[in-house]
């Protein structure tokens, strides 16, 4: 995205009373004086936010979690091979970071992204936050390969494995950890879905600016600004997502039932998400080149 499209982003979020996800380049001047609130995301491995002796520099972190328009705080981390005792070192230091984050920031939500995990990886986290005495307010989990998503569904059921398994652990040891789903999510009922199978909140970026040429370097020059053009599809989505609940007697997004979700099979074959997902616990063998009606 260029200055001009995140600038944008941000505007249509302070006109429609949301927030925007900074993404890995943070805080750039487009997205503050947009005006937006903003999820701050950083990185583990960030530079920028380490004094020379490595360690992060507390100074400017509290500075920056306490601005006014940053709302929640991300940590993003990837996944990556590490011995069992690596392993623990980082789990101990990106825990201790969070602690402080949650202290500097005035009790603002922190939580941790992450991109396009395993199910295994899932698991550790939640183990983790349970051995450490640390409990995160939201679990942010995206899914890899944003372009091609909205051409291939393929990955769909790998995207779909973490959030069931994340919400059935933060379930079955009474945390209060949220999930959050983030990826190419283009219509209301992509959103109805994802909510069914766990998500607390969905976000998105990918369909509005999709939908309206803020991918292309250059801009498309139309009547009305790219600022309002994307309040107004923020608008409509919710506005469909509501007339989809109604249609299905939903009084509430955690209402959506994952039994109401079909999935072909074969030519006479139909199940549901909840058989796939939910009968024992865990997910069901399917072909991913099978499309999700």
């Amino acid at each position: 995205m260029n200055k001009t499209s995140v600038h944008a982003v941000s505007q249509a979020a302070n006109i429609c009373n949301c927030a925007v996800n900074s993404g890995k380049k943070g805080l750039t001047p487009e997205i503050v004086r947009g005006g937006g609130d903003i999820i701050w995301q950083i990185s583990y491995s960030d530079i920028a936010l380490r004094s020379p002796d490595r360690s992060f520099n507390e100074d400017l972190l509290k500075t920056i979690a306490c601005k006014p328009y940053v709302k929640m705080i991300e940590l993003r981390l990837h996944s990556a091979q590490h011995t069992d005792c690596q392993s623990v070192l980082n789990e101990r230091a990106i825990f201790a970071l969070i602690s402080k984050l949650q202290v500097w920031s005035g009790g603002k939500p922190i939580g941790i992204h992450l991109l396009n995990p395993s199910k295994e990886m899932i698991v550790r986290l939640v183990k983790s936050m349970l051995s450490v005495g640390i409990c995160l307010d939201f679990i942010n989990i995206e899914e890899s390969g944003v372009l091609n998503r909205a051409l291939y569904k393929a990955g769909e059921q790998r995207f779909f494995v973490p959030i069931v398994t994340a919400k059935n652990l933060i379930l079955s040891y009474g945390l209060q950890t949220k999930v959050i789903a983030t990826g190419v999510i283009l219509t209301e009922y992509d959103i109805l879905r994802l909510c069914a199978l766990g998500a607390d909140a969905c976000f998105s970026a990918a369909g509005p600016l999709l939908g309206n040429g803020l991918l292309q370097q250059k801009l498309t020059f139309r009547s009305m600004s790219p600022s309002v053009r994307l309040a107004n599809f923020q608008r409509n989505t919710v506005e469909a997502n509501k007339a989809l609940m109604q249609r299905c007697g939903y009084e509430h997004l955690s209402d959506a039932d994952p039994a109401d979700f079909l999935r072909r099979i074969n030519e006479i074959e139909i199940v549901s998400l909840s058989e796939i997902f939910c009968q024992t616990g865990q997910d069901r063998s399917m072909p991913l080149d099978v499309h999700l009606n």
